[in-house]
């Protein structure tokens, strides 16, 4: 039979190995620790400060009594993963027989779309790198492209200096599947990438030890 845990102790123990163990961020580890204690308050009302005595229907009334506190379904979720991630903790440490919140659903919310930003905005965004380095003059080039042909960033990066024509104003780009396709090119991004190849890439090629066959490079 598993040995008598008292909760608060349950929850140190739990938000250590995930500094420990999983490498959370400090952000991350006090949300839980900001969750879990609302779980603590619960228990503490109904005097059950064990853990090894947590069922399943307490899962089910705590998950209750978030949605008649009037959090939102993300918030409610939020908390929820966080006790979610609690309880398989102790059952990894055999604290826990059995995991009471196994096929428990977590509330449901809408998802919102990023929001995009203006053409204004865009342009903002590229007149600010400083084209004064090669690096500076390599980001400016990536933004231009990214904002004249809508590539996703890991097609960005992937991008070979064979696979561009200066001269048609195309790129050839690599996408999911390895699937290859043809996107063209506008007047501002093909002069953003003459003027990298010309002037910053030359340099950052240099600190490399071995040709590279990336169009934009790191040090």
């Amino acid at each position: 039979m598993p040995e008598r845990l008292d909760v608060a102790a349950a929850t140190r123990s739990f938000l250590e190995a995930a500094v420990v163990e999983h490498g959370l961020s400090p952000r991350t580890v006090e949300a839980y620790r900001r969750d879990l204690e609302r779980f603590q308050s619960f228990l503490g009302q109904r005097e059950r400060r064990d853990v090894t005595a947590v069922e399943r229907k307490h899962v089910l009334d705590f998950a209750s009594e978030l949605a008649a506190s009037g959090l939102s379904p993300r918030s409610r979720a939020r908390t929820l993963v966080a006790l979610r991630r609690l309880l398989a903790h102790l059952r990894a440490k055999g604290v826990l027989s059995a995991d009471p919140m196994e096929n428990v659903e977590l509330p449901r919310f809408d998802q919102k779309l990023p929001r995009l930003l203006s053409a204004e905005e865009c342009e903002a965004l590229i007149d600010a790198v400083e084209a004064d380095s090669p690096l500076g003059l390599r980001d400016r080039a990536m933004l231009e492209v990214l904002y004249g042909s809508g590539l996703r960033v890991s097609e960005l990066i992937a991008l070979e200096l064979a696979g561009v024509d200066r001269r048609g104003g195309w790129l050839r780009v690599r996408g999911k599947g390895g699937k290859e396709r043809v996107v063209p090119l506008g007047a501002p991004a093909l002069e953003s990438i003459e003027d990298y190849i010309e002037r910053g890439r030359p340099l950052l090629a240099r600190a490399s030890s071995r040709e590279a066959e990336a169009l934009f490079l790191t040090r």
